[in-house]
């Protein structure tokens, strides 16, 4: 059984393509589910741009979800259309906060680049999602670990936004 992430609880290997697809989409409301907080908003000061400790805000969780996902995408595209491509593999924890925009901003950036992979995805097939890639650290990756990394980065931020969310107004 493969391993699952100690922070997020993400089992890579369990997910299929078609899983993928689906967890993607499910992305945007899950998010906004968290970043719409118009109860919380008192005077321009949101909680969800507020940071925590870490220095990560609930909403630069989101817009760094974006930007994997966005990355892995692309990945994912070159490793369809060319053979053994060097890609960009988005870091699942990167060390410093994405630049983040206003949360609505954020989600929209959310929904269409989750839309955009999920239809990459869909349009793959059988023995394509074996086809090989190299990182740039020269770590080989095939199609479906693109995959994978991306529905990864996207539910393992919005378990940080949460967190987020509970440490600076002591709920999700």
């Amino acid at each position: 059984m493969a391993d699952s992430c100690p922070l997020c609880g993400f089992t890579d290997r369990s997910v299929s393509p078609a899983d993928a697809a689906v967890a993607l989409r499910s992305l945007p409301r899950r998010y906004r589910g968290i970043l719409v907080r118009p109860e919380d908003e008192q005077e321009g000061d949101n909680p969800v741009t507020r940071p925590g400790a870490s220095g990560w805000s609930a909403v630069a969780h989101a817009a760094y979800a974006v930007d994997a996902i966005d990355r892995a995408d692309e990945a994912l595209r070159a490793t369809l259309v060319h053979d053994r491509p060097s890609v960009v593999v988005p870091a699942v924890d990167p060390p410093a906060p994405a630049p983040a925009g206003p949360p609505a901003s954020v989600l929209d950036g959310l929904k269409a680049v989750t839309d955009a992979m999920a239809s990459t995805i869909e349009n793959a097939h059988g023995e394509e999602w074996l086809r090989p890639a190299q990182a740039a650290d020269g770590t080989a990756v095939t199609a479906i670990d693109l995959a994978r990394r991306a529905v990864h980065a996207g539910v393992h931020h919005l378990r940080l936004a949460e967190s987020v969310l509970r440490e600076v107004v002591g709920r999700p």
